[in-house]
C-alpha cells in the first residue's frame, strides 16, 4: 500500500499513520489500516491516542538510584534514571515525552559528576539540544545510534509515561530486544 504523502510507514506494510486535524479533546493520530492492499477497497478508520503525546509531570524514584560508572560497561543492560537528574525534573510539567526527553539529556549533560562519562562531541551534542549522546558502534541499529530511553513496564501495558521508576536508559540495539521487536 502506498502512504499518501505526510504519513510515516509503520512497521506493517498494510498500516499507515498520520496527523489528524489538531481539535481540542481529539485524538493526536488517525490511523488508516487496510485489510488488503486493494485500491477498491474503502480504508477503515482508527483513532488512538499516543500516550507519550499528552502533557505529564516527572514523578520522584522510590529509591536511590546509582548511574553506572562507564557507559560503555552499562552498555547491553538498561540503567536507571540517577536519582540527581530525577530530583531536578521532579514536579516539572511538560508537554510532551519528547520534551522532556530532550530536558533530561540536557540535564545529564550539565551535571558535574555524570557528564565526565561522555566525549566531548557527545557532550557538545547534549548540551545544545541535539539529542541523546550516541552508543557504542556495537549497539547501534541500524539508523539508530543514540541511547533511548526506554519505559520498563511498556505504555501499551498500563506503565506510566513520566515515571521516572519506570524510564531506563538503553541502547537503540537493547531498546529493540527489550520491546521484542
Amino acid at each position: 500500500m502506498i502512504c499518501p504523502q505526510g504519513i510515516r510507514r509503520l512497521l506493517d506494510p498494510r498500516l499507515c499513520i498520520a496527523p489528524s486535524a489538531r481539535i481540542p479533546g481529539k485524538t493526536d493520530w488517525s490511523i488508516t489500516q487496510r485489510k488488503k492492499p486493494a485500491p477498491v477497497r474503502a480504508p477503515v478508520f482508527y483513532h488512538a491516542q499516543i500516550a507519550c503525546s499528552r502533557r505529564g509531570v516527572i514523578s520522584r524514584p522510590d529509591h536511590h538510584k546509582a548511574w553506572p560508572r562507564t557507559l560503555s560497561t552499562a552498555s547491553s543492560i538498561p540503567f536507571p534514571i540517577a536519582t540527581r537528574i530525577a530530583d531536578q525534573l521532579r514536579g516539572k510539567s511538560f508537554s510532551s515525552f519528547g520534551a522532556f526527553r530532550k530536558v533530561f539529556w540536557i540535564s545529564l549533560a550539565n551535571d558535574s559528576e555524570l557528564s565526565q562519562q561522555f566525549s566531548s562531541p557527545n557532550l557538545s551534542s547534549m548540551a545544545k539540544r541535539l539529542g541523546p549522546p550516541a552508543a557504542p558502534k556495537s549497539e547501534h541499529a541500524g539508523k539508530r545510534i543514540a541511547f533511548e530511553l526506554h519505559h520498563v513496564e511498556l505504555i501499551k501495558n498500563g506503565g506510566a509515561v513520566y515515571d521516572a521508576d519506570n524510564l531506563r536508559a538503553v541502547t537503540p540495539r537493547r531498546h529493540i530486544v527489550s520491546n521484542g521487536i
